[in-house]
């Protein structure tokens, strides 16, 4: 870690690469990091267990961790799993924005197959509805069959209407209703 080579300094030039500031009168150090993170650092070089702070960024705990020299696989394993969720979910989000600045720039990431193309306007079209005519009708169908299912659950529930609907289903002729015969 970076705090056990700082003890193994033995002048000045060394102790400036590894900190911000050093006062050699009082052998003080100074970093210009986040003192939380510090404070769950030096806590788990001390007692050996390291957890993921609830206060702050995922993302920036993991770049102290990388700054103290400190492997993310000594945290432990749920703050692990969600560390590297959140790591994930910035990988995602740096290859869209490239994608996005390719299409935005004119030129392609990749070169697409129609399929990927397809893929493309059809997760624009669903993420998206101000994306275009297509985009906007596909929210608007969305919402109406929500609408619809949830209209058709909520008279389905009402009694008056289960009445009526046992009246219509008794009258209609099957295999146990007589059949009307002309007289004559």
């Amino acid at each position: 870690s970076r705090l056990s080579k700082l003890k193994a300094c033995r002048s000045r030039e060394e102790i400036a690469q590894l900190c911000d500031d050093y006062d050699a009168d009082s052998q003080e150090f100074f970093f210009d990091r986040s003192p939380s993170a510090f404070a769950a650092i030096a806590s788990f070089l001390a007692a050996g267990k390291l957890v993921l702070l609830r206060e702050m960024c995922a993302l920036s705990f993991h770049e102290e961790l990388s700054y103290w020299g400190i492997d993310e696989a000594q945290l432990e394993r749920c703050c692990l799993r969600k560390l590297l969720q959140r790591l994930e979910e910035l990988a995602e989000l740096q290859r869209g924005e490239e994608l996005q600045q390719g299409r935005d720039a004119g030129q392609p990431a990749q070169a697409p197959s129609r399929w990927g193309l397809l893929m493309d306007r059809l997760r624009e079209m669903v993420d998206n509805p101000q994306s275009g005519l297509p985009g906007k009708v596909f929210a608007c169908l969305s919402i109406l069959f929500v609408a619809t299912t949830a209209v058709s659950l909520c008279i389905s529930t009402m009694p008056d209407l289960r009445v009526e609907e046992d009246k219509v289903s008794g009258h209609r002729s099957g295999p146990g209703t007589p059949s009307h015969q002309p007289l004559g």
